[in-house]
């Protein structure tokens, strides 16, 4: 009978801890899609209409992006599905609803994974929602961004990694194996979704080298043989049905497209790495928008509070994290029975039996640097309740679990931090996989404090009310709010001023290449980027010849043709364009007088549009542009 009861017990805590759970995704996908972004990035945009053109031609060109090679699948999976139960989304609302949908579903596999890794669930349910309220994660699953998908797998990865570190599911050698298999499956997704994700490589290993589970060799190889093995095979389908070609070289040549473009990347350290630490601190605290030069807009004092508290834990962490290894370090010293006696380093007596080390200077100086560390932490250890280093084995199922997790988040953290160093510094979204990893340490670190000090729970949950009231005031409020977006502004005047059939030729690049996406998405008129026909060019005079002949096929076909403003009056794009292609304005304007006449400059403005004010990021008067049209 009572064994009934203690199943019945059981049962009930489990089926209380799955409706959390299920209202933590509700909650999660309301806030999502509540406030979606108005906002559209660039990426976004391009994978709506590569959806949309896919659609239309069913050329698998469109469908498969070397770079993040089942994304576009999955969001035409996400437009067909909406679209089944009777939604009239367009693509780039479907893409918007998935990652809602997505972002929810990570925040609950965190969540689940963090409550069970730490063995407290309250602490994984806070660590949870951190991770979801921290602005890179919050505006990625609030966009069509391909982000979040590759994000949400590596939650799977993470637990993956839990499971082979912990001694108990690794008693059997196929159990290590199975799970060997499952973190290269899990971990091949990631990449699938997205290639930077091939970074948890190191930290895969590392999980597999460090796990109890043997033999070590054939565990990696078994977890390389489904990722290599697997993945050359996805790209090889891939680049059949999207190039037509399966030869080895041109399959890798199209997989590494990325690696080869140059402007990704940049080795200016100095220069680089005061860009890690604004994205670092961007992808958890939204940071104010500058609007007139220097002048902070709106929403400041809370992100000084905000940014100050995450920049104080982040050193308390640190700092916590240092002393408690000069602990353990100075414990595990032979000499170390003088030194669990001992009081601070400044004490005047010392233990009859303890003989001082001798050497070099660092040699006594960290010495003494142990033996403080060691008695501080156990007067802080005694003072708190917080359980000490031999203790925090429990928090996993093996004894050395925990310190095994440590190193594996270690390594996860530093090749995300050091590739994005030099590849694109400064963009936080590619820093949100470090969220995993530090809200994880988050969690550990809180289910290290009794419960019965409610004060410190009741503190991490007003850091994350501050943190979630800062993200949607200073950033995703505004993103949400379709007239703060110039852009959209801009594209909405185009499609109002034009008719259907008129091209407008844009650079491509500079402050506004997104006309690029924004007008073929939402004014529905056809563009030719000039940086496009460039880059597929083997030279600069190509790349303008195979342009001037898609223009004069527009005009003979009687279509009407513009050029934009910025082409004609701004030096803006032509950074970007000179660097790469050695383009410059003066020739570019000396080709179109070449072989065309140009006409007086016209302006459009959408109606009911502001005239003055325009949002960050607009490049001018919001709902406003000028372009001249084009004669033979």
């Amino acid at each position: 009978m009572a064994r009934a009861r203690g199943a019945l017990s059981g049962c009930a805590r489990a089926g209380a801890g799955a409706w959390g759970y299920a209202y933590l995704f509700l909650l999660f996908a309301l806030l999502y899609r509540l406030t979606a972004s108005r906002d559209y990035t660039f990426d976004s945009l391009s994978y709506a209409l590569q959806i949309e053109r896919f659609t239309r031609t069913g050329e698998y060109s469109w469908l498969f992006h070397q770079h993040h090679l089942l994304f576009n699948a999955l969001g035409l999976g996400a437009f067909r599905a909406f679209r089944a139960a009777g939604l009239q989304v367009g693509t780039l609302d479907a893409l918007q609803g998935m990652n809602a949908l997505l972002g929810a579903a990570g925040v609950v596999l965190f969540a689940w994974i963090a409550g069970h890794v730490c063995r407290h669930r309250g602490a994984g349910l806070l660590a949870g929602a951190g991770l979801g309220l921290s602005y890179g994660y919050w505006t990625c699953s609030t966009d069509g961004r391909v982000n979040i998908a590759g994000v949400v797998v590596l939650a799977g990865v993470l637990g993956a990694m839990a499971v082979l570190l912990g001694a108990r599911s690794m008693e059997s050698r196929a159990s290590y194996l199975r799970w060997a298999g499952v973190l290269g499956g899990l971990h091949l997704l990631a990449v699938l979704l997205h290639q930077s994700h091939a970074l948890v490589a190191p930290a895969a290993v590392l999980a597999l080298w460090l796990s109890p589970g043997r033999p070590r060799w054939q565990g990696i190889g078994v977890y390389l043989a489904t990722t290599l093995g697997l993945g050359t095979l996805a790209y090889t389908v891939a680049s059949v049905l999207a190039n037509g070609s399966s030869e080895p070289s041109r399959v890798l040549a199209w997989a590494m497209t990325y690696a080869h473009r140059g402007h990704w990347w940049s080795l200016d350290l100095g220069r680089n790495l005061l860009l890690d630490a604004r994205a670092l601190r961007h992808v958890f605290v939204a940071q104010p928008a500058l609007a007139g030069g220097d002048a902070p807009a709106g929403g400041d004092l809370l992100f000084l509070l905000a940014g100050s508290l995450a920049a104080g834990g982040a050193v308390v962490a640190v700092a916590w994290g240092a002393i408690r290894y000069l602990a353990r370090v100075g414990e595990s010293d032979p000499r170390g029975r003088g030194i669990r006696r001992s009081r601070y380093w400044f004490t005047p007596r010392r233990p009859a039996s303890f003989d001082a080390p001798v050497g070099s200077l660092w040699t006594r100086a960290g010495y003494r640097i142990g033996r403080w560390a060691h008695a501080a932490l156990r007067d802080f250890e005694a003072m708190t309740g917080i359980p000490g280093p031999a203790q925090a084995g429990a928090l996993m199922a093996s004894a050395g679990g925990l310190r095994r997790l440590y190193a594996v988040l270690g390594v996860w953290g530093f090749a995300y931090a050091a590739f994005f160093t030099f590849w694109n510094p400064g963009y936080f979204a590619f820093w949100v996989p470090i969220l995993i990893p530090a809200w994880l340490l988050a969690a550990l670190f809180l289910a290290s404090t009794p419960g019965r000090r409610l004060w410190r729970w009741a503190g991490a949950m007003a850091l994350l009310l501050l943190l979630a009231t800062n993200n949607a005031i200073v950033g995703i409020g505004p993103h949400a709010r379709p007239e703060n977006n110039g852009r959209l502004q801009k594209a909405l005047a185009v499609r109002e001023s034009t008719r259907p059939g008129d091209v407008i030729v844009v650079a491509g690049t500079g402050d506004y290449a997104d006309a690029e996406v924004y007008l073929p998405y939402f004014a529905r008129r056809e563009v030719l980027a000039v940086n496009t026909y460039l880059t597929g060019a083997p030279s600069l005079s190509v790349g303008l010849e195979q342009l001037r002949v898609e223009m004069d096929r527009t005009l003979e076909a009687g279509r009407r043709l513009f050029i934009h403003e910025e082409l004609l009056s701004s030096e803006g794009p032509y950074a970007a364009l000179r660097a790469r292609h050695g383009m410059t304005r003066a020739r570019f304007i000396a080709f179109l007088h070449r072989h065309y006449r140009l006409e007086r400059p016209v302006r459009w403005r959408r109606a009911g549009a502001r005239a003055s004010g325009s949002a960050a990021g607009s490049g001018s008067t919001t709902g406003v542009t000028a372009v001249c049209a084009i004669r033979r």
